[in-house]
């Protein structure tokens, strides 16, 4: 005899016995590492995410993900979430649950591309760039970002930080959280002025240039300039400069790229001494005195200073001084 089967009918109604199957269904798909026997807090938020995610999704979508289609009926809709609700109170504790809350209430806000049915690396830390620069800040400050508050306490604290650590090893593969982690860093090292909460042009200009300056030398160099070793592996190379590359999108508007991109190559123009690694204000005078010199030159002249049109566009102009302005702003 089974007593389990034998309660099965007098204690449950109809209802309820077609309940069970698709808990216990639901339950052996979202355990992911079944040898700890338990469902733990990250496989069962991966679970609501996934869910979430392909609602109103079918199998004939090339997308569908079958593993969330706990009632096997070919479609994700909110029948799937129920068995889900079953499992809620016998899986988490209470303060798993409220954990729950914060972090699927963190993730529809951080999730700024909700098309993809991801959250990248750059949406990832767009929002923990963005709880840290506004830690303790409350509503009653101007600046105050209310979608940081992910606990609506109506002030961002360390609290809301915990969130982000929750969804962090169920959304970044590891490889996405070594990138997260280089650029997050970077961030703050590069973030000359961090009461402004945000990262400038001249800003990213020093710290770009600063790396480009400092390729392959290592800490045994006299010169060796840490700072900029964000891997911190005691070398500055390539490596480092994808963390610059993974928070160029997310801290420059596209205006900003280009006046960016266009200051990064004046530099080299105007840079007489590049030995030296450094950019002084008698090179950034000297440019700004020969742009006034040749102003209103153009490439139909007879004589056309092509090293001072930064911008290309086949004309000295003061659009030209303004580039130079910007290195002018990174370096004094």
């Amino acid at each position: 005899m089974n007593p389990l089967r034998d309660l099965w009918t007098i204690l449950l109604t109809e209802d309820e016995q077609k309940r069970i199957p698709l808990a216990l269904g639901a339950y052996s798909r979202i355990d992911i590492n079944p040898k700890d026997k338990v469902i733990s807090f990250g496989e069962f938020l991966k679970a609501a995410i996934g869910v979430l995610n392909n609602l109103f999704t079918a199998q004939e979508h090339p997308g569908f993900r079958a593993e969330y289609d706990f009632n096997n009926d070919g479609r994700i809709t909110s029948v799937d979430i129920n068995p889900l609700r079953d499992l809620w109170t016998i899986l988490l504790t209470e303060d798993e649950q409220k954990r729950f809350h914060l972090a699927f209430q963190a993730y529809s806000r951080i999730d700024i591309n909700p098309k993809d049915k991801n959250i990248s690396v750059e949406e990832f830390l767009i929002a923990a760039i963005g709880v840290r620069n506004n830690l303790f800040t409350t509503k009653e400050d101007p600046g105050f970002r209310a979608e940081y508050d992910f606990n609506n306490d109506g002030r961002i604290t360390s609290v809301d930080i915990n969130p982000l650590r929750d969804l962090w090893t169920i959304l970044l593969t590891q490889e996405e959280q070594n990138r997260f982690q280089l650029a997050f860093d970077a961030h703050y090292r590069i973030d000359i002025n961090p009461r402004d909460g945000k990262i400038s042009i001249g800003e990213f200009l020093k710290a770009s240039i600063g790396v480009r300056n400092n390729l392959f030398t290592t800490k045994e160099h006299p010169d060796f300039r840490a700072e900029y070793d964000f891997s911190n592996d005691g070398r500055i190379t390539s490596v480092d400069i994808n963390p610059l590359r993974d928070l160029w999108t997310i801290l420059l508007t596209q205006e900003e790229q280009n006046i960016f991109q266009l200051a990064f190559q004046a530099y080299s123009k105007i840079d007489i001494s590049p030995r030296d690694k450094i950019l002084t204000e008698e090179e950034i005078t000297q440019a700004i005195e020969n742009i006034n010199k040749y102003l209103g030159e153009h490439k139909d002249g007879d004589v056309f200073h092509t090293e001072y049109d930064f911008n290309n566009d086949g004309v000295i102009s003061l659009e030209d001084i303004e580039i130079i302005e910007e290195l002018n702003k990174a370096f004094f």
